[in-house]
C-alpha cells in the first residue's frame, strides 16, 4: 500500500542470500527448513504468501518479480545440498574456498562456502527445477540472476580440494575458460538460456556483466553480452489491471483503473541483451560516482536501471534540520551522465534497495518512507523542473501526514515536522490481549520479506520501463 500511495510500481524480491534461503520451493522442500533463520516459519515466505502477495500488488499496479542468486551469493543453497542429515546429501554443488576476508564475520553459519560450480553438469538440473517453480509462482516475465560479488580465489586458485583442483582445471581447459570474471560470464550465459527457456527475460548486476569501476577509469572484464537492436516501444500510456487477470502487467482488460506504465518491449530473441542493475560503487555518500558505468553500459546497449545511490539501509544522520539522507537521493539523476539521447532513454527508471541484515518489522516502514518517496518523485519528475529542494520539503512533509493518515508509520522529513494526527502505533497492554501471547511472538510478527529474510532483500524499483 505504502508503494502504491508512492506510483512505485514493481517489487523486486530476493528470497536468496548467502546468509539465508527464505522462500518455500516444491521442488526442494527441506531447502527453507534448512536455510532460512530459524524458526523458518517465521522468517520465510510460504507459496501462498508470495502467491496472495503477488495478487495483492497486482491489484495495485504493481509488478513482482523474483531474485536467484548465481553463482555467488549461495552458501545457504550449497550447505542445505551438501548437508547429510537434514538436506539432499548431494556433492559439489558448490566450491569450498576460503573466500573474501570479510566473510567469516557475515556468514557464521553457512561459512567455507564458495560460489556454484560450473564444472559439474548435473549443477544446472537444479538450478533449472529452481527456475521452472520460479515461473510456476511469478507471473512476471523478468527474473533477477544475480551475477554479483562472486568471491576471489575459489575457481583457479583454491586451495580446497573438495571439487578436486584437477577436475574443475581440465573442465575450464576444454571451455578455453582462463579467469574467474571468465568462469563468471560462461556460467551467467547458461542461466540467461534457462531463464529464457521458462519465459523469463534477465537482470543481473553490474558486475555479472563485467562492469566495475577501478581506481581511475572504469575497466571492462570481458566483452558485452551480443545483443539485437532494442525495439524503440516506450511510449507513455495509462492502461488499466484487469482484476482477474494472473498475467503481466500489460494487460488491457478493463478492470481496477491504476495507472501504471508500459513495459519496455525488449526483442524477444536470444541475444537480447539483460537489463544491467547499476549497484557499484555504493555508499551512505554516492551521487554521481556510478556515472562511468552507466556511460559506457549504455553505449554499449543495455537497458539500464539504478540503485548505486537509493541504499536504504545506509542511513546518515542530518547535518541540520533539511539535510535528511532523503535529499540526497532527491538530487540524484539517473539520467546526469556523459551520452547521447539515445544512451540516456535506455534508462528505465531506479530502485530504492533495503538489504535487511539491520532492519525488521519493527522499523521498515518508518525507514522507508518518506526516504522512498523522495527517489519515487525523483524518477517520475523531469529534473530540471523539481531540482529546487524548498518546494520538495513542503510536498514530502504533506504526503508523509497523508500517508500517518492511512496507517504508514512514515517518519519525519525535515526539522521541524508535524502532522495534524500522531500514527497510531496499536499497542496494546499485556492484559488486554484475548489470547496468551506465544513465546515466540516478537518473531512469529512478520513483514513481507524483511524481518526474517535477515541478510536478503526487498527492493522497491520506480518507473521500471518508461522514457522520461
Amino acid at each position: 500500500d505504502g508503494m502504491a500511495y508512492n506510483k512505485m510500481n514493481v517489487l523486486h524480491l530476493n528470497p536468496s542470500n548467502d546468509q539465508a534461503f527464505a522462500m518455500e520451493l516444491n521442488s526442494y522442500p527441506g531447502l527453507v527448513k534448512h536455510s532460512a533463520y530459524p524458526p523458518f516459519q517465521n522468517h520465510s515466505l510460504s507459496i501462498t504468501d508470495l502467491k496472495d502477495l503477488i495478487d495483492y500488488g497486482r491489484n495495485r499496479g504493481i509488478r513482482v518479480y523474483p531474485e536467484l542468486d548465481t553463482p555467488g551469493h549461495m552458501r545457504a543453497i550449497c550447505d542445505y545440498f551438501d548437508d547429510e542429515e537434514t538436506g539432499e546429501n548431494y556433492k559439489k554443488l558448490c566450491m569450498r574456498c576460503p573466500g573474501n576476508s570479510w566473510d567469516k564475520d557475515q556468514l557464521d553459519r553457512f561459512n567455507g562456502w564458495g560460489p556454484f560450480n560450473p564444472s559439474q553438469e548435473s549443477n544446472y538440473d537444479i538450478l533449472t527445477n529452481m527456475f521452472r517453480e520460479l515461473r510456476q509462482i511469478f507471473q512476471d516475465e523478468y527474473v533477477h540472476v544475480g551475477g554479483d560479488e562472486v568471491p576471489n580465489g575459489c575457481y583457479f586458485d583454491n586451495p580446497d580440494n573438495y571439487v578436486p583442483r584437477e577436475e574443475f582445471l581440465s573442465w575450464a581447459e576444454e571451455n578455453d575458460l582462463k579467469t574467474k570474471l571468465q568462469v563468471q560470464k560462461w556460467h551467467l550465459n547458461r542461466v540467461y538460456k534457462i531463464a529464457e527457456d521458462f519465459g523469463f527475460k534477465s537482470l543481473v548486476w553490474n558486475d555479472g556483466e563485467g562492469y566495475k569501476v577501478g581506481m581511475d577509469q572504469l575497466f571492462r572484464s570481458f566483452e558485452p553480452t551480443s545483443s539485437s537492436s532494442v525495439e524503440k516501444n516506450l511510449t507513455n500510456l495509462s492502461i488499466l489491471v484487469d482484476e482477474t487477470s494472473s498475467g503481466n502487467m500489460d494487460e488491457t482488460t478493463p478492470g481496477r483503473p491504476l495507472e501504471v506504465t508500459k513495459k519496455l518491449t525488449l526483442s524477444d530473441t536470444q541475444n537480447t541483451k539483460p537489463i544491467l542493475q547499476v549497484w557499484e560503487p555504493w555508499g551512505s555518500d554516492i551521487t554521481n560516482e556510478w556515472q562511468p558505468i552507466m556511460q559506457q553500459a549504455t553505449k554499449d546497449g543495455y537497458p539500464v536501471i539504478l540503485s548505486s545511490s537509493w541504499y536504504l539501509d545506509l542511513i546518515s544522520y542530518p547535518a541540520g534540520g533539511k539535510k535528511m539522507d532523503w535529499t540526497r537521493f532527491y538530487q540524484t539523476d539517473p539520467r546526469n551522465f556523459n551520452g547521447t539521447d539515445q544512451q540516456k532513454d535506455l534508462v528505465l527508471g531506479g530502485e530504492g534497495a533495503w538489504w535487511t541484515e539491520y532492519i525488521d518489522s519493527s522499523g521498515i516502514l518508518s525507514r522507508s518512507f518518506p526516504r522512498l518517496s523522495a527517489i519515487a518523485e525523483r524518477l517520475w519528475s523531469d529534473y530540471e523542473k523539481t531540482k529546487d529542494l524548498e518546494p520538495a520539503y513542503l510536498r514530502i512533509n504533506k504526503l508523509r501526514c497523508l500517508m500517518i493518515k492511512r496507517g504508514i508509520p512514515a517518519e519525519p522529513g525535515s526539522v521541524p515536522s508535524s502532522c495534524d494526527c500522531e500514527f497510531d502505533v496499536g499497542y496494546k497492554k499485556p492484559w488486554e490481549f484475548k489470547e496468551d501471547l506465544p513465546s515466540s511472538a516478537v518473531s512469529s510478527i512478520r513483514f513481507w520479506n524483511s524481518s526474517g529474510l535477515v541478510g536478503n532483500t526487498v527492493n522497491f524499483v520506480m518507473k521500471f520501463f518508461r522514457k522520461n
